[in-house]
């Protein structure tokens, strides 16, 4: 009977022992954070102007660009043709993978320029790929800008409009291994996404361990 009870203690000691390593792992994911500043790299040699890189990085380098520039209305005619209109996509080039926190809102910030801008706004699509999925994350649209420069040369500006959206429930604590997000001005604008000073970004919550 000694024995058994032993031996039974010894079992019981090395399941603790194993568990405890594998509970004191999961408690070591911390919340945190990652923001994401939108790039648009120069051309390379014999390219034209604006056939550079597209991407978003942890790193916030200088460096502007208006080759996302959208000239409104055009955009609302082929929406209302039933036409996709001009969408911009931005691939994660750093900061993966990552593990989403979904308990947390996604926030950011889209700084407009250009000569103007009326009940203009940016429509968003964060999204990636997990598990062998490529699913959305979140989405959302900005509040609209109403009316007045959009920071030309000669006029005040420019306009930041705020991103904020929540992750389902379900994907949190998912490993995201690629990231994207997709941008579509809206409304009546003769504007850009502002690249730097100030740069645009979108931050999304993560677990660290």
């Amino acid at each position: 009977m000694k024995r058994i009870l032993a031996v039974g203690l010894s079992l019981g000691l090395i399941a603790a022992a194993l568990v405890g390593p594998a509970q004191a792992a999961k408690k070591k994911l911390t919340p945190s954070s990652a923001s994401f500043f939108l790039h648009w790299d120069p051309p390379s040699e014999g390219q034209e102007d604006c056939d550079g890189l597209q991407h978003m990085d942890l790193e916030d380098t200088p460096g502007d660009t208006s080759c996302s520039f959208i000239f409104q209305p055009a955009q609302e005619a082929l929406v209302a043709t039933g036409q996709e209109p001009l969408s911009y996509v931005w691939p994660a080039s750093g900061g993966l993978p990552l593990t989403l926190n979904a308990s947390k809102k996604i926030t950011g910030e889209f700084a407009m320029k250009g000569i103007f801008g009326v009940q203009t706004y940016v429509e968003w699509v964060l999204s990636g790929s997990t598990g062998g999925d490529f699913v959305d994350i979140a989405s959302g649209q900005t509040e609209p800008h109403n009316a007045g420069p959009l920071g030309d040369p000669t006029s005040p500006g420019p306009v930041i409009l705020k991103i904020e959206g929540k992750a389902s429930k379900k994907l949190d604590k998912k490993v995201f291994t690629s990231l994207q997000l997709m941008t579509t001005i809206r409304g009546y604008a003769s504007a850009y996404v502002s690249l730097d000073n100030p740069g645009s970004f979108i931050t999304v919550p993560i677990y660290k361990k």
